[in-house]
């Protein structure tokens, strides 16, 4: 069995079921900052483009997860401004809205604090 595997990438229904998914990248706490997470990253898309799927891959991730939304961010990701997705919420797309300017603004003081370290 392969460490990386590609699933999930066709039917109908919601995002889910129409798009591939990277699911749970994780590096041991003592390896990170080593550029492992980037490696990971980019071997699950070149197993994805050499499989042949052309279509958007999604992933999910905490929205406390700043360093690792930023890698992804810089792998082309894009965050979901889209309608309602099956999770509970009251209010999916201003919440959305909400949780992405922080999150942004979070990754900027991250950012501005790592380049005054240097």
């Amino acid at each position: 069995m392969s460490l990386i595997q590609i699933y999930n990438c066709s039917g109908t229904g919601n995002i889910s079921e129409k798009h591939c998914r990277v699911h749970w990248v994780a590096v041991n706490e003592e390896h990170q900052n080593k550029g492992i997470a980037k490696a990971l990253i980019t071997k699950i898309l070149d197993i994805y483009h050499e499989l042949g799927y052309k279509d958007y891959i999604y992933l999910t991730t905490q929205t406390w997860s700043y360093a690792a939304i930023n890698i992804y961010l810089g792998f082309g990701f894009k965050p979901y401004l889209g309608e309602q997705l099956p999770w509970k919420s009251y209010n999916f797309v201003e919440e959305n809205k909400n949780a992405w300017a922080l999150i942004f603004e979070k990754i900027h003081e991250c950012e501005s604090l790592k380049n005054s370290a240097l």
